[in-house]
């Protein structure tokens, strides 16, 4: 049973539609496990400024706490130690959108934000991005959720005092123009490749807050190394070119690395 919620929301930046075509849920995820799609790794389009910009996000909510944090989970209810797991999804809550510039809109495709467990939902990010907004931006979504346990309702930010996170989504705005990303200087940054799917050859930009060594690696969509290599990089803005070679057409994921963070994005050999 859905709950309903008692408080008003006043931290999402929303409207009743999406300008061109708001999302609909894909009921051909249903029988899916929990997940979004485009996942992390795909991650969302690049955007470019003064382009009007539309992604959809395609959600299968989960149907047991399981499928979110795993087997076993424990909360503490009164004085007992109780494995929630296995426990049914009533219902979750999207309360906070972070990381979305001023400008961009989000549209829900339930109207109150709160999507049923194990079914399908989605979300729109659009707008026209400017030139405020060139860089980076980490999105985070924050949720709450129900849960039922035997016959008793609990809600997971009453039981945990957190809500759960969904982190690892980039929403990136380059200028068309000049094709250069506005960096935060003492970050370490990972751009999506350009251009992408590409035949022969495909430029990756990164920046590091410092001069270091990087180890750049290409997998498969199998899971196999098929390319690795240190590169000693500059503070600041640095390139790869990278070469396909005899690689055939398809697609692979590559990861950089600076010893202490880790980002993978997807790739498209096309044509080959």
């Amino acid at each position: 049973m859905k709950k309903i919620l008692l408080y008003t929301l006043t931290l999402f930046t929303f409207t009743a539609l999406a300008q061109n075509n708001p999302c609909v849920p894909d009921e051909s995820y249903q029988d899916s496990l929990y997940n979004l799609w485009p996942d992390t790794i795909v991650n969302l389009p690049l955007a470019n400024v003064g382009e009007y910009y539309e992604t959809h996000v395609q959600i299968k909510t989960p149907n047991t706490v399981g499928e979110v944090v795993g087997s076993p989970y424990n909360i503490t209810i009164g004085f007992f130690d109780i494995d929630i797991s296995g426990s049914n999804i009533d219902s979750i809550l999207m309360v906070e959108l972070l990381g979305l510039p001023d400008g961009m809109s989000v549209y829900y495709s339930e109207p109150d934000f709160i999507y049923n467990g194990n079914s399908v939902g989605c979300v729109t990010l659009y707008g026209t991005p400017t030139e405020s907004m060139i860089g980076n931006h980490d999105i985070v979504f924050k949720v709450d959720g129900w849960i039922t346990y035997t016959s008793l309702v609990f809600n997971l930010y009453d039981t945990s005092g957190e809500y759960d996170e969904v982190i690892g989504y980039d929403f990136v705005v380059l200028d068309p123009t000049t094709s250069v990303t506005d960096f935060s200087s003492n970050s370490f940054q990972l751009v999506q490749n350009a251009p992408n799917p590409f035949n022969n050859s495909t430029e990756i930009t990164f920046h590091t807050p410092q001069t270091t060594d990087v180890q750049f690696s290409v997998f498969n969509i199998m899971g196999k190394e098929i390319r690795n290599e240190k590169i000693v990089s500059n503070s600041g803005k640095n390139k790869i070119v990278f070469e396909a070679n005899d690689l055939p057409s398809g697609i692979y994921f590559y990861t950089l690395s600076n010893g202490q963070e880790a980002v993978t994005k997807k790739m498209i050999i096309s044509g080959r």
